[in-house]
């Protein structure tokens, strides 16, 4: 979900606030950058010394919106019958 967030900012597919009253969170999202392991998977990271708590709650929110408006399906596990 962070790549698929991350490509919104690229394409400026999200608006956000000017920036007096969005400043404060810039700086959360700018935290994480990407990295590729030995295995060649494409990871997320940041400094443990940086929070990176508004990029996970713009990610959450961005995930939500499109559950809500039925542009991502999400479905529960089937019970397993005895």
């Amino acid at each position: 979900m962070i790549d698929q967030t991350m490509m919104m900012f690229k394409t400026k597919g999200i608006e956000f606030p000017n920036y007096a009253q969005f400043s404060p969170f810039i700086d959360d999202i700018l935290a994480e950058y990407e990295e590729s392991t030995q295995q060649g998977k494409r990871v997320w990271r940041h400094s443990s010394s940086v929070p990176d708590d508004a990029l996970h709650a713009l990610v959450f929110s961005w995930l939500a919106s499109r559950v809500v408006t039925g542009e991502i399906k999400m479905y529960e596990a089937t019970p397993v019958q005895d």
